[in-house]
């Protein structure tokens, strides 16, 4: 989640209860429409790799034993990738 924060600027779900929007969409493992609440509907202008997009939804993954271990998560192209320049950032 903090790291959801960091990147996109806004909290992935507002609650964890089934019926609450986003929650919902990662409940149903439904990630086209969790995305298209996310950056459509919120109007995020934020871009976000691909990579990036498949480590949250491996960590927000409903089911726990399902979830990204810590060894998992450091052996993913995310987390292993060049970190940008400042100049391509700014």
């Amino acid at each position: 989640v903090v790291l959801f924060i960091l990147v996109v600027g806004s909290f992935p779900f507002s609650q964890a209860n089934r019926n609450e929007t986003y929650y919902r969409h990662i409940y149903k493992n439904d990630w086209e429409k969790y995305w298209h609440e996310v950056l459509v509907k919120r109007n995020n202008k934020v871009k976000l790799s691909p990579e990036f997009v498949d480590l949250i939804q491996k960590l927000l993954e409903y089911t726990a034993s399902n979830r990204f271990t810590i060894a998992q998560i450091k052996a993913h192209p995310w987390y292993n990738s060049q970190t940008p320049e400042i100049q391509e950032v700014a």
